[in-house]
């Protein structure tokens, strides 16, 4: 039996990037959804290509780590690109749910209501001489 030699890793990337494409994911407004496997699929080929452990790394460790290897500063600022523009997308969810303004709360009634007389401010001309 003859093993088929496994393909070359960016054969492999840009073979399931075409397939995340097709899905239309961006398309739909999956955005998380899209970039999530757009650095999943970029993770795993660097873990093919190079010495690194991509998918148990952040995307601060990686551009570090690729720092050593003899990439050109365009290609490493399209990765660090790709990569901090991916957690952006995928963190924006987080940070809205965050900072939303939270549901109105019904207020629960007063103990001890002031008379109708006593809430409303009284104008000049209602002030007693």
């Amino acid at each position: 039996d003859k093993k088929v030699p496994d393909e070359p890793p960016h054969v492999t990337a840009i073979k399931q990037l075409e397939k995340l494409h097709n899905q239309k994911l961006w398309q739909s407004g999956k955005y998380k959804q899209y970039y999530t496997g757009i650095t999943d699929i970029l993770r795993q080929y660097l873990s093919s290509r190079y010495p690194i452990k991509a998918m148990e790394m952040t995307s601060k460790e990686i551009i570090d780590r690729m720092q050593r290897e003899s990439l050109t500063d365009v290609s490493m600022k399209r990765l660090s690109d790709t990569l901090f523009t991916a957690d952006f997308v995928k963190f924006a969810n987080y940070f809205v749910e965050e900072t939303k303004i939270g549901e109105p709360v019904e207020e629960s009634p007063v103990e001890n209501p002031q008379k109708e007389e006593e809430m409303t401010p009284k104008t000049t001309d209602e002030k007693e001489a």
